[in-house]
């Protein structure tokens, strides 16, 4: 197997994302394993390339594209940039290398990758998805509620010319898998993990405390909904809520719950190593929230690889038989109840005040767990899935 390497992302440093963040863990672990990983993505601002990085600047700028998604004149406001970066790849690419293609939820090269195919067919391709695709469709549902162009065929031929697809979690390989399963394509899936870095400082064991803080952090959208935790702490009787404190951290000024609430802490965004000071010092478990839809159940945000991290149990309100619901309650690093069902969520309050013993014991399973969510043991598998269906 050729170990060269074409990484084309959307999302990349200096950008300071929760995709960046896993691409360059990605590509660090690829080099580190012997592949010769050229990054390819558009402009981040004033950016400093690092070493093997290739920036290729839209035609159109991609705020404008963003544009002509909503206008309804572009089926995915990366298609005209991807035009740019096929081209680059059909005469640049060495022979019999990799391309490895991510989606974060746009198109991204997904339309182009039949037109690189047919002008090269000796290039492998990967395609990794961390989202579903935005205006695409999955069992029966669309991940867009605004009006949009398809992508269904685009992706289709995508599909058709690609290699392996790996996606971000069990249940979206199930679904990808179905919903392409005339194909001969092969599909699996890996876990990002979290880093294991000098930056997220794992705290040592602490007694359980009285109160527990719980943090939720991130966006608060009609997609999140995280307010469900603050209804649910209104309805506690006074007694409880003495044992129970709620922190929100992000931009809670577009979430009229949360701006207006008086008996929460609130702190805007942070760096993620402000972050991560914050979660070590104030909070006991973290909030994870996502709305009862079939296209958010196949997701597993960055942020709740960080919380297992840092060593903090999940309380969550999620869509039912969802990843997040899957991976918490297999390994018991904490508590779920489905989004739109407030009474459970405060049945879970009320155990996480009252029930010292429950909390030690999710402690202790997160510890026995972690190691299998650490990127230097999750992306091991990426390497594994290269050699088995890449190399020959």
């Amino acid at each position: 197997m050729n170990k060269k390497i074409w990484f084309v992302t959307r999302s990349y440093p200096p950008s300071r994302g929760g995709g960046a963040f896993v691409r360059k863990q990605q590509v660090d672990h690829l080099r580190k394993n012997g592949f010769d990983v050229t990054v390819i993505m558009p402009p981040q601002g004033n950016v400093v390339k690092e070493k093997n990085t290739v920036i290729i600047n839209p035609i159109v700028p991609l705020r404008f594209c963003v544009y002509l998604q909503y206008l309804l004149i572009l089926r995915d406001y990366m298609v005209i940039w991807s035009w740019r970066v096929a081209s680059n790849i059909i005469e640049n690419a060495e022979k019999n290398c990799i391309l490895f293609v991510t989606t974060g939820g746009e198109l991204g090269l997904i339309g182009s990758l039949s037109r690189i195919k047919e002008r090269r067919p000796d290039i492998k391709i990967v395609i990794n998805y961390h989202d579903l695709l935005v205006s695409g469709l999955y069992d029966g549902e669309s991940t867009n509620v605004r009006p949009h162009l398809s992508v269904e065929k685009l992706e289709l031929n995508g599909f058709r010319v690609a290699d392996l697809v790996i996606a971000q979690s069990e249940i979206m390989m199930e679904i990808l898998s179905k919903k392409f399963s005339s194909l001969d394509t092969e599909v699996d899936y890996a876990y990002f993990g979290f880093s294991n870095d000098n930056e997220l400082k794992v705290f040592k064991t602490r007694a359980i405390s009285d109160v527990q803080t719980i943090a939720y952090i991130g966006n608060m959208g009609k997609m999140q909904k995280p307010e469900v935790l603050i209804e649910a702490y209104r309805i506690l009787s006074p007694e409880i809520r003495k044992k129970i404190k709620l922190l929100f951290i992000g931009d809670f000024a577009k979430n009229s719950v949360v701006l207006n609430a008086t008996d929460i802490e609130k702190i805007g965004f942070v760096s993620r190593e402000e972050m991560a000071n914050v979660l070590i010092e104030k909070v006991d478990l973290a909030f994870v929230s996502a709305v009862n839809k079939k296209t958010l159940r196949p997701l597993m945000p960055t942020k709740f690889y960080e919380y297992i991290g840092l060593d903090l149990p999940v309380l969550c309100a999620v869509p039912n038989d969802c990843e997040v619901e899957r991976v918490v309650n297999k390994y018991k690093i904490g508590l779920t109840a489905c989004h739109d069902q407030i009474n459970d969520l405060v049945v879970l309050l009320e155990l996480i005040a009252n029930d010292k013993a429950q909390m030690t014991e999710l402690h202790e399973n997160l510890r026995e767990a972690k190691y299998k969510f650490d990127s230097n043991y999750t992306l091991k598998k990426f390497v594994f899935l290269l050699n088995k269906y890449i190399e020959n």
